[in-house]
C-alpha cells in the first residue's frame, strides 16, 4: 500500500522469538518443517498471518567401486536425494575376466539404484575366465597326459600327445596342428580337438640279382597288416632259382600280414652239368673222366686212349676224333669211346679123330689155322676133366704142315675128357681158341 513495506517477520518450527526476515533462511535439518510469517507497513499495520509447511529431503551418496581386473562405467560416486533414483552404472571385466557379483549380493554387472533411502558404497568382484581343454583321440589311437584340462585364461595347458596304435602313424588334430605332442599356450578360449591317425604304408621290393628276373609287380605299396601281391623270380635260360637275401627259398612268394618294410633280392646260379666220359673194351679215358660245367661253359679236353694192338673207333654220341672238348655245355653228356683190334684175326680149328678110346691109348687131334702164322710155338693144347671147371695146358708134340696141325693125347687114367687148342697171339696176329672136342678113356 501506499504507506510500504516496513519490514517483514515470521516463526520456523514455532521457535520463539520472531525473527525478522533479512537475507535468505536455509533449513538443513531433514523433516517437515512449518513457517509463519507476516509483513507490517510504515504505518504500523499487520497483515494477515501467512502459514507454509515444507520438508528437506536427505541427500545419499552412491560409490561404486571395482575390486580389481575391471573397470565401473558410468558416474561414481553419485549425491542422490532421498526417495529418488541413481543413475546406471556397470560393471566392466578386465580382458580374460568376468563380473561375479558387487558386494551387496547383486549379480547383475549393470545396475541402476531406485528410491534411494542411504548412502551406498558397493565394490563389483571380478574373477578370471577359465576354458576347457579336450583332447579326443580317433580311431586307431590314444591320448597319453590330461585329456580334459581346466585352465585359467592366458596361462598354458599341459602337454598331450596323439599316440598311433600299433601299424598307423599320427596325421594330424582337428585344429591343423601337426605336431603329435602339443601344449597349448596363453590359452584364450575353449579348445576341443581330436587326433586322427592313418594306417602305416609299407613299401615292399622286389629286385632279381644276376641270371634272372622277377614277374609281378616289383614295388608294392601296402597297408600295415595286409597282404602284399605274388611275386615270381624267372631264372634265365641256363640258370636256376637259389634264394632270396631274406632266406626264402621258394621263387614264388607272397608276403603276408605285412608290418615293417621289405627289400629282397632274388639270387640265381647257372645250371650244372655232368660230363662223364668212358672207355670201352681195350682202351683208357687221358683226361677228367667226369667233369662239372657250368651251363654255357666249355668242358675240359679228354682223349681215348686205345691198348696195344687196338686203334679207336668213335665215341657213342658219333664223335670219330679221339681227343676232344665239349664247348657250351647245356646238357648233361655221358659217352662211351669204342676200340677195335688192329690185330690180324686168327682162327683155330679142332677134330678128334675119335670120341672114345682105352686107357693109355692116345687119340688123334687135327685141325687148322688161319691164317698161317710164321710160328707154331704159340699154339698150345688145353684139357679139362668132366666134372671140372680147371683148364690145364699139357705138353705135347704139334705138328704143322702149311696152317694144318696136328698132334695126340691121352690121360694117365680114365675118364672124360674135353680137349681144345688155343693161340696166344703175337704182335701181328690176334689170339684165338678152338672149339672143344669130348674124348672119353675107359
Amino acid at each position: 500500500n501506499a504507506s510500504g513495506i516496513q519490514k517483514i517477520q515470521y516463526v520456523l518450527d514455532s521457535v520463539v522469538p520472531t525473527a525478522t526476515y533479512s537475507v535468505p533462511v536455509q533449513v538443513s535439518d531433514v523433516g517437515t518443517h512449518t513457517v509463519k510469517f507476516w509483513a507490517m507497513d510504515n504505518a504500523g499495520n499487520k497483515e494477515a498471518l501467512h502459514t507454509v509447511t515444507f520438508g528437506v529431503l536427505a541427500n545419499y551418496t552412491l560409490t561404486y567401486t571395482s575390486g580389481g581386473h575391471g573397470t565401473v562405467v558410468g558416474v561414481s560416486p553419485q549425491t542422490v536425494t532421498a526417495g529418488s533414483n541413481g543413475a546406471t552404472v556397470t560393471a566392466v571385466p578386465s580382458a580374460g575376466y568376468h563380473f561375479v557379483s558387487w558386494s551387496d549380493g547383486i549379480t547383475t554387472a549393470e545396475r541402476r539404484d531406485l528410491s534411494v533411502a542411504t548412502d551406498l558404497a558397493v565394490t563389483a568382484s571380478f574373477a578370471i575366465d577359465t576354458f576347457t581343454l579336450s583332447y579326443a583321440a580317433g580311431a586307431h589311437g590314444s591320448i597319453a597326459g590330461s585329456s580334459t584340462q581346466v585352465v585359467d585364461y592366458g596361462t598354458d595347458g599341459a602337454p598331450v600327445t596323439a599316440v598311433p596304435a600299433t601299424g598307423y602313424h599320427f596325421v594330424s588334430w582337428s585344429d591343423g596342428v601337426v605336431t603329435a605332442a602339443r601344449t597349448d599356450a596363453g590359452v584364450t578360449g575353449d579348445v576341443s580337438v581330436s587326433a586322427s591317425f592313418a594306417v602305416d604304408r609299407l613299401t615292399l621290393d622286389y629286385t632279381a640279382g644276376t641270371g634272372g628276373t622277377v614277374t609281378g609287380p616289383s614295388s608294392q605299396m601296402v597297408d600295415y597288416g595286409a597282404d602284399g601281391a605274388q611275386v615270381t623270380a624267372v631264372p634265365a635260360t641256363g640258370h636256376h632259382f637259389v634264394s632270396w637275401s631274406d632266406g626264402v627259398t621258394t621263387a614264388s612268394r607272397t608276403d603276408t600280414d605285412v608290418t615293417a618294410a621289405l627289400s629282397v633280392s632274388a639270387s640265381f646260379a647257372p645250371d650244372t652239368f655232368t660230363l662223364t666220359y668212358a672207355a670201352g673194351a681195350h682202351g683208357t679215358i687221358s683226361g677228367l673222366s667226369t667233369q662239372t660245367v657250368e651251363f654255357g661253359s666249355n668242358g675240359a679236353t679228354v682223349t681215348a686212349v686205345p691198348a696195344t694192338g687196338y686203334h679207336f673207333v668213335s665215341w657213342s654220341d658219333g664223335v670219330t676224333t679221339a681227343t676232344r672238348r665239349d664247348l657250351n655245355v647245356s646238357a648233361n653228356h655221358s659217352v662211351t669211346a669204342t676200340f677195335a683190334s688192329t690185330l690180324i684175326t686168327t682162327r683155330l680149328s679142332l677134330v678128334a679123330a675119335r670120341s672114345s678110346s682105352v686107357r693109355g691109348r692116345p687119340v688123334l687131334f687135327h685141325g687148322t689155322i688161319s691164317p698161317n702164322v710164321p710160328n707154331g710155338t704159340h699154339i698150345g693144347v688145353y684139357v679139362r676133366k668132366s666134372g671140372t671147371s680147371i683148364w690145364k695146358r699139357v705138353t705135347t708134340v704139334i705138328t704143322f704142315s702149311g696152317h694144318h696141325w696136328s698132334c695126340s693125347y691121352h690121360p694117365s687114367g680114365r675118364g672124360t675128357y674135353y680137349v681144345q687148342v688155343r693161340f696166344a697171339g703175337t704182335s701181328t696176329y690176334g689170339a684165338s681158341a678152338s672149339s672143344a672136342a669130348k674124348v672119353t678113356w675107359r
